[in-house]
């Protein structure tokens, strides 16, 4: 039995060694890497709505999806450092399950609903211009104006916002926002123009805000 691996023949020895082989090889990249998948769950801010048992089954999910790849050969470039794969398996979940925990909050009743909306607007970067907003009775008028922006806008940049949507209160970066993309639209949007249209949403609903604040 080996003591250790080095990081570069670990999945090729997955992929294409014995059952044994790869089961020992496995073993060690486990023990090696699932404090560092941990880690980075818990400093992404926008994943700071995941329970503790949600990143543990995330953790779990990455894990068990990289060995069933690897042994049914899905896997194809198999000198990739094994590691980049576990964190776009573990992103992906992750992403997945924030998904599944908005769109139950979505189907709460109404009042429940605006009451969750207004909780986390509070929580935000535009908390006081929010508040000054709700003051004048003029947030409603808000998230009208720019749901209706959103709907008129080009494929690319609706769907930024909506994948932004998902991140809300945080910011999520561009990198973010086309990882989450990428899967999930065909053709894939470039990086450039999923970059270039959340700075044209951002700008939207910042000058949404200071229009109604200056009323």
């Amino acid at each position: 039995m080996k003591s250790s691996f080095e990081i570069g023949e670990i999945l090729f020895t997955i992929c294409a060694g014995t059952y044994e082989e790869a089961e020992e090889a496995f073993t060690w990249l486990y023990h090696n890497s699932w404090e560092e998948i941990w880690g980075v769950l818990n400093a992404r801010a926008t994943l700071c709505g995941l329970s503790i048992e949600d990143k543990k089954s995330v953790v779990i999910h990455a894990f068990q999806e990289f060995w069933k790849k690897a042994r049914n050969g899905n896997i194809k470039d198999t000198d990739k450092d094994p590691r980049a794969l576990l964190h776009s398996i573990a992103f992906n979940r992750a992403i997945d399950l924030i998904r599944r925990n908005t769109s139950k909050k979505r189907h709460l009743p109404k009042e429940e609903w605006d009451g969750y909306v207004k909780e986390v607007i509070r929580e935000s970067s535009f908390a006081v211009q929010w508040r000054s907003l709700e003051r004048k009775a003029l947030a409603d008028d808000l998230i009208e104006d720019f749901r209706t922006w959103m709907m008129e806008q080009d494929g690319v940049r609706r769907r930024t916002a909506f994948a932004m949507a998902e991140f809300f209160p945080d910011i999520a970066n561009p990198k973010e926002i086309h990882e989450m993309l990428i899967d999930s639209v065909d053709p894939p949007p470039t990086y450039e123009s999923v970059k270039k249209a959340r700075q044209d949403v951002l700008n939207k609903f910042r000058a949404s805000i200071d229009q109604k604040y200056r009323r």
